[in-house]
């Protein structure tokens, strides 16, 4: 049987209004994807545990991340979610691989994600291997 990951969050962020609800696969690759500011950034940034939603809760299975009516709010390094920024946002001085290396090795676990794969696993999944050695904004042609 395969682990979910419910949420609930409401929250404001700006002028931008989130109410949303979901149960999703806890592991694997999960894509966000929608028009800009439509809130993804935010819902990545609430089950990492970067911001707290005004109100919410957030689990895997029976392991709760947030839940605002207790006041749990687990740290972002015990969470075990990870997440990859857009381009603009990846560490320049660093390689794809280490961009995608970072966070685990910032939390001190195996260089694996929930799942167990590999960094060239995950850059396989992704489609994105020919790129792990290079830097960010480095043109393909060079």
């Amino acid at each position: 049987m395969s682990r979910e990951l419910t949420f609930r969050f409401q929250t404001r962020r700006g002028a931008m209004a989130l109410d949303l609800e979901a149960r999703i696969p806890a592991d694997g690759i999960t894509v966000l994807r929608g028009d800009s500011g439509s809130g993804k950034t935010t819902i990545a940034d609430l089950l990492a545990g970067r911001i707290r939603p005004d109100k919410g809760f957030a689990a895997v299975g029976d392991v709760v991340f947030t839940d605002t009516e207790k006041g749990i709010h687990l740290p972002v390094h015990e969470r075990g979610i990870r997440y990859v920024f857009q381009t603009h946002r990846l560490l320049p001085h660093l390689t794809v691989r280490e961009n995608l290396e970072f966070p685990v090795k910032v939390g001190g676990r195996p260089v694996h994600n929930a799942s167990g794969k590999t960094t060239e696993e995950l850059a396989a999944a992704l489609r994105i291997t020919h790129l792990l050695d290079r830097k960010p904004l480095t043109p393909e042609c060079c």
